[in-house]
């Protein structure tokens, strides 16, 4: 029933876009033939969207109106040259026609230096008339719910706003948002009105783990350091700021090789720290796995995956490998009754007893009495005594 249900909401954002579509132009930055030179990308800040702003632009010239696009080249050209502004502070602007133009160079994962913004699209709408044109309705509809599809942005973090410019001495000019209420903002919102908007994201991630390195064989009871390199090989960064990104066992499984306190939980023994992680880009993850006491080999598999449960796709990788005895005398828990051993805290059966011990389960030997008892250490800074009948020596 849940997997119909994501199909028919599949369905109804496909065909919703489709009944959007018009005869309107999409223009890039190239197209639109604005000097690229002039704006300053050295201090471009990233950020995954959370919010839409839509802003409308008016002009004194009433001509400009009946020419959009040098009309976007003007805007453009000004903010940069008069304004101060290191690029144009839009990530699209659109036009009564309903034409589109891009924006600030680096598309919507790039902040059109908003005070205090943790991340929005802004959309500013070409027009000198507070109302908004049929075509111009179908494109800002059409773009708005594509945004909130793509980036999980409710309904709830639209907003139609007014802009202020914000002078920073020594630093390039920043815009302050305002809410808006009204009469554009009124036709706005009735223009929107039973729009689609989506609260979880859909980004298709595309990575690719370069190496792992590791160790082939390890002590028993000591730990395997593990490294991998992981790339980003989508075309817009990575953020960690509102969900994790972290390395995972496959299928979430608990590993028989955590360390507890270290690693985030029984199956995720890394998490990524960098907040963002620039398209093209190559993490060095590194985590490590306690071997267990029983010698042999070993395999497990992890994947790197986004939280809630996003699965990168093609990062599934393993680390095999195999424990050897090493210095340490190990014995085994052997043919006990009811399938587990008591360890005592001294080496009689009416000592108390401190925890119990899985038939099969090996641990260190400590020391070893002339009664048949062992002292053993079962866990980190944790020693006790069994009785010999139950122990097998390895």
């Amino acid at each position: 029933m849940k997997k119909l249900s994501i199909i028919i909401i599949t369905i109804l954002f496909s065909a919703f876009f489709l009944l959007t579509k018009t005869n309107a132009a999409e223009y890039s930055r190239t197209q639109s033939k604005v000097d690229t030179t002039i704006s300053d990308q050295s201090t471009r800040q990233y950020s995954q969207p959370r919010s839409i702003y839509i802003v409308q632009i008016t002009s004194q010239d009433s001509l400009m109106e009946k020419n959009p696009l040098s009309w976007f080249r003007t805007l453009y050209y000004y903010s940069i040259t008069r304004l101060g502004y290191v690029d144009i502070p839009f990530t699209y602007v659109l036009d009564r026609e309903g034409n589109i133009y891009d924006g600030r160079d680096g598309g919507d994962n790039v902040t059109p230096e908003i005070v205090d913004d943790a991340g929005g699209v802004v959309i500013g709408y070409l027009s000198n008339s507070t109302s908004i044109s049929t075509s111009a309705q179908e494109t800002l509809r059409g773009l708005v719910a594509k945004v909130s599809y793509t980036y999980g942005i409710p309904q709830k973090n639209l907003q139609v706003v007014d802009m202020e410019m914000v002078k920073q001495e020594g630093r390039s000019t920043k815009t302050s948002l305002k809410p808006l209420n009204n009469l554009f903002s009124q036709n706005v919102l009735t223009a929107l009105e039973g729009n689609v908007y989506s609260e979880k994201e859909h980004i298709a991630y595309k990575a690719e783990v370069i190496e792992t390195k590791y160790e082939k064989s390890v002590k028993a009871g000591e730990k395997l350091k593990v490294q991998v390199a992981v790339k980003n090989s989508n075309d817009f960064p990575w953020f960690t700021d509102k969900d994790y990104i972290y390395v995972s066992t496959k299928g979430s499984k608990n590993s028989k090789f955590a360390i507890n306190g270290v690693w985030d939980s029984f199956s995720k023994p890394a998490t990524i720290s960098k907040k963002t992680i620039l398209p093209g880009e190559t993490l060095n993850i590194e985590f490590e796995l306690q071997a267990l006491l029983l010698p042999g080999k070993y395999s497990e598999t992890y994947n790197i995956t986004k939280s809630p449960n996003t699965i990168f796709p093609n990062t599934e990788f393993s680390v095999n490998f195999e424990i050897v005895k090493g210095n340490f005398k190990l014995v085994q828990v052997v043919n006990t009754p009811g399938g587990v051993l008591n360890v005592r805290e001294c080496p009689s059966g009416s000592c108390k007893p401190l925890t119990q011990l899985d038939e099969g389960q090996v641990v260190i030997m400590v020391e070893k009495t002339l009664a048949g008892w062992y002292r053993i250490k079962y866990a980190e800074k944790k020693e006790g005594w069994v009785y010999g009948p139950y122990i097998k020596e390895l």
